[in-house]
């Protein structure tokens, strides 16, 4: 089950810069038989006394929202949405970014992060921030593939045997 669902992520070599290797999850979330196995490959990663889980755009919330038991709190770039935010800016493997989340009340919540994919952890650790700024407590995180091989113990990395 595991292998059909990485045959059908489609990889773009040199995109969005030289040296990158994108990977296309779409052709997953397209397919209702595809995307049914990857709801329940990330369903089964994730522990049972999470609380909400917390996405970075857009696919990581894409895949967040295929998990329908869960509160999902977005994670957008910066000046995406309305209202009080809490923000951090960090590195990507590429590009500085700065990523917001609304201010709610995690006070006591056991958090889980969703993304496609881990590089060098710059998406996940200010995730932990903004996450650590609502008073919430940031568990770990599951991923379907980590690109460069340095996710630390708090990952759990869907295609962890197909890199």
């Amino acid at each position: 089950m595991i292998q059909d669902l990485y045959n059908n992520i489609e990889f773009i070599d040199g995109f969005p810069k030289e040296g990158v290797r994108f990977a296309n999850i779409l052709p997953l979330l397209n397919n209702p038989v595809l995307r049914d196995k990857l709801r329940d490959v990330l369903q089964d990663s994730i522990p049972e006394d999470v609380d909400v889980i917390v996405a970075p755009e857009v696919r990581g919330m894409l895949l967040a929202y295929i998990l329908t038991d869960y509160t999902v709190l977005p994670i957008r770039k910066k000046g995406k949405l309305p209202g009080d935010v809490v923000s951090v800016t960090y590195d990507t493997e590429y590009s500085t970014d700065t990523l917001e989340c609304r201010v709610v009340d995690l006070s006591n919540k056991k958090c889980w992060f969703i993304d496609d994919i881990f590089a060098t952890g710059g998406t996940y650790k200010a995730v932990e921030e903004l996450i650590t700024q609502l008073g919430g407590n940031l568990l770990g995180g599951s991923v379907l593939l980590d690109v460069l091989g340095k996710k630390d113990s708090k990952i759990v990395e869907v295609f962890s045997n197909f890199n």
